[in-house]
């Protein structure tokens, strides 16, 4: 938890819808999750940022709560190696959301392996050959507490769910007490936030 509070005091970035590019934003981190002055991006070291894998033609990524429960875990390993910060999470059936802290440069890296490790897993339980994410995995950077609240309330406006405690593939009910959580859930930060 000490490195990703001290990743914080870094800087943070927001993708141009439709342009590819990043802005810096220009506001200090402080306890609402903004950053201080130097620059930074989507690889720099404390970043912020919202990620979003899609399976290949929008098909299924996971095909069943096995396929979720592995990903889960994999996750975990990759958090741990990489000392990432995970704030949020949500699987949905053809894509998955992170709300990620990168306290160490590693975010290429470590997509790299979450994404290749799940595929060469999924496709061998499933006997399927082929991609399994889209080439591109795309991200995003707005304040932490904004991304954690899109993030779980995706299954809501998917019309999946009427309640995001009803969604037991996201960090909702963990953040929120009424579920247990994984030890790599960062929630204490979202939560002082209240």
């Amino acid at each position: 938890v000490r490195s990703c509070i001290a990743a914080c005091e870094r800087r943070m970035l927001m993708l141009l819808p439709g342009t590819g590019s990043w802005e810096e934003l220009p506001y200090p981190l402080n306890a609402k999750g903004l950053h201080d002055g130097q620059t930074a991006s989507p690889g720099t070291p404390g970043c912020n940022l919202r990620i979003t894998a899609r399976g290949n033609r929008q098909e299924a990524i996971y095909q069943d709560d096995h396929d979720r429960q592995g990903f889960l875990m994999l996750l975990g390993g990759i958090c741990r190696r990489n000392n990432w910060c995970i704030h949020a999470y949500c699987l949905m059936s053809n894509h998955y959301q992170l709300v990620i802290e990168t306290p160490e440069a590693d975010l290429s890296n470590g997509m790299r392996q979450l994404n290749g490790i799940y595929t060469r897993r999924h496709t061998r339980r499933h006997n399927r050959v082929g991609h399994l994410f889209q080439v591109d995995t795309g991200t995003e950077a707005k304040l932490l507490a904004v991304l954690a609240g899109y993030v779980v309330l995706n299954p809501v406006r998917a019309k999946m769910v009427t309640h995001a405690g009803q969604w037991p593939w996201s960090s909702y009910r963990s953040t929120s007490g009424k579920g247990s959580g994984f030890e790599w859930l960062h929630k204490d930060w979202l939560l002082s936030q209240l």
